[in-house]
């Protein structure tokens, strides 16, 4: 972004603002001493934005941090004479008060000034090579000179953490580069305690990438808040009004009531989870897998909705002959009413008259649809007849779509395609979890569903495909696809426990303890979060910055254009 300005750019940012403080020492690269001038002191900083210039090899640069911390130093009453005196009598005059107090800084950005071929002078980004000078003036960043930081397609959240500075992130689509997005899938992890705002801020976000008209997100609404609306009443975001505006009515909720299914693995699969195959005599869970495996190598390139009870009852007859080494106790209790009633129901949610198809709807979304999956109600006569985890359900139909989608988008990138898309699971812990503690029996769908995510997350990253997985917390959530996210967002709820020592890992010891100062939902009405990774626009060197949510979500629409 050029600036109509004098040639000393960064000089005339920085000029008309009071300073804050001053660089100090010590001081690396990424982290920085501040001495606070005697006039700030007693100034809320913690938390806020600031900067200085930093001159390097001759070129000026723009240096922007986070106060992360402060600490009170008065070196005389740490003498222990004096605090016996103190306790005695109180303040001392010209002794207690006089304190100095010192911030540490966390580098967040840096860009330098250049000119172009008209002698114009311009920020672009940079990096820091040497500490700063102990002589730097410490300043506020102000919103005019956010205004000069190149930062591509703009987008906010909130505002800086203890301040009322919005702060922009970078919300390109996953397209090609050359059309304005990033050439490739970036994933998120969203981790905070239930009811730290983790799903309003999945839905912000959501937002901000479907104002890319060609850019698909599924959302896998297990718990229904997407498909209710539910964010009307939490906060007053009204996200299927906004989402239909944005996408130009390219928008869809969809229920196992409106989906036709396709798979004769998830046929199988879903018989087996209303007790098909116990009702034809196979009790033991090995046994079921093997059958299961066996139909769906028999039937796999079938129609589901094609196939005969009748013809499907023969071949687990003469398997049963096959198997078992007494057949006939089998044959004698398989309950062949029952287990029709249970096929016909399975069998309807395969029609494809009246129900969407699943290769309809990956091809919404590689034509830029919202699609919301909501699989936090059944039909309820499959309710009814459950005899398993919903979970189990859920990740069976997950599974489906997934394989889907991931078969189309291969297909567009042997084309030189880029699919440009989003694909979000709400409670992940549940389908992404470091570990199952229940049976194989009653997690198998789950398991399967978690090795083809850990397979596929990074494969399809080169397809144009994110992920964005919210969860309560880090521990629970699988570690190998937590090491492949590119953006964490950590809200509150994650400062004791066994999450901390992932968030520091993650944060770094001091701002880790920024984080610590964050408050809860029901206390402060804010949403309050560190975020990291390329989403952050000022930080294009991978660091992190505190954030808090607009508490009025009008200025959110407002500021975004919404």
């Amino acid at each position: 972004m050029c600036a109509q300005a004098s040639a000393t750019l960064i000089d005339s940012l920085l000029s008309g603002n009071t300073p804050i403080g001053i660089i100090s020492s010590p001081s690396t690269i990424t982290e920085f001493t501040m001495d606070i001038l005697s006039h700030s002191i007693y100034e809320p900083l913690i938390g806020k934005l600031v900067m200085f210039k930093h001159v390097e090899g001759g070129i000026p640069k723009l240096v922007i941090a986070q106060v992360k911390n402060i600490t009170a130093i008065n070196r005389l009453v740490e003498d222990n004479a004096v605090k016996v005196i103190l306790q005695s009598h109180g303040p001392l005059p010209n002794i207690s008060g006089k304190d100095t107090k010192i911030a540490v800084l966390s580098l967040v950005s840096v860009y330098e000034e250049v000119e172009d071929e008209n002698g114009q002078p311009f920020l672009v980004e940079s990096t820091l090579n040497t500490p700063p000078s102990t002589d730097s003036l410490v300043y506020e960043v102000t919103q005019e000179v956010l205004e000069f930081l190149p930062i591509e397609d703009r987008f906010y959240l909130g505002t800086i953490y203890g301040g009322d500075l919005p702060i922009p992130f970078i919300l390109k689509h996953y397209g090609e580069p050359a059309e304005g997005g990033w050439g490739e899938g970036f994933s998120f992890g969203i981790f905070g305690k239930s009811g730290s705002g983790k799903s309003v801020l999945a839905a912000m976000l959501i937002l901000g990438f479907a104002r890319h008209k060609n850019m698909g997100i599924i959302i896998f609404d297990t718990q229904g808040e997407f498909s209710r609306n539910a964010f009307m009443d939490k906060v007053g975001l009204d996200f299927q009004s906004l989402a239909r505006e944005v996408k130009e009515n390219r928008f869809e909720i969809l229920s196992l009531d409106d989906i036709a299914l396709e798979s004769s693995r998830t046929f199988f699969k879903l018989l087996d989870k209303v007790g098909f195959f116990e009702d034809l005599g196979v009790l033991q869970f090995g046994k079921k897998i093997m059958l299961i495996n066996d139909l769906v190598m028999n039937y796999g390139n079938r129609d589901p909705s094609q196939l005969e009870f009748n013809d499907v009852y023969a071949f687990i007859r003469a398997w049963v002959r096959k198997k078992y080494r007494q057949p006939e106790p089998v044959l004698k209790r398989m309950d062949v009413r029952i287990a029709m009633d249970k096929w016909n129901l399975v069998h309807s949610l395969f029609n494809k008259e009246t129900r969407t198809s699943i290769k309809d709807l990956v091809e919404m979304f590689v034509n830029g649809y919202i699609i919301i999956i909501d699989l936090s109600r059944f039909p309820e006569t499959l309710d009814a007849l459950l005899q398993m985890p919903k979970e189990e359900v859920r990740a069976i139909v997950m599974r489906e779509v997934l394989d889907a989608v991931i078969s189309r988008a291969n297909e567009l990138y042997q084309d030189g395609i880029l699919t440009n898309g989003l694909i979000v699971v709400e409670e992940a812990h549940n389908y992404v979890p470091s570990y199952f503690r229940i049976s194989k029996e009653e997690s198998i769908e789950r398991r399967e569903l978690l090795s083809l995510i850990k397979d596929r997350v990074k494969e399809t990253r080169k397809y144009g495909i994110g992920w964005m997985f919210v969860t309560q917390s880090t521990v629970d959530f699988n570690k190998e696809v937590y090491r492949q996210l590119h953006n964490y967002i950590f809200m509150y709820g994650l400062s004791i426990g066994a999450d901390v020592d992932n968030v520091k890992s993650v944060l770094g010891a001091d701002l880790f303890e920024l984080y610590k100062t964050f408050k809860d939902l029901k206390r402060t009405n804010r949403y309050q979060f560190i975020a990291m990774g390329p989403i952050v626009g000022l930080s294009s060197m991978g660091m992190a910055i505190a954030i808090e949510c607009f508490s009025d979500i009008n200025k959110f629409l407002e500021i975004n254009n919404l």
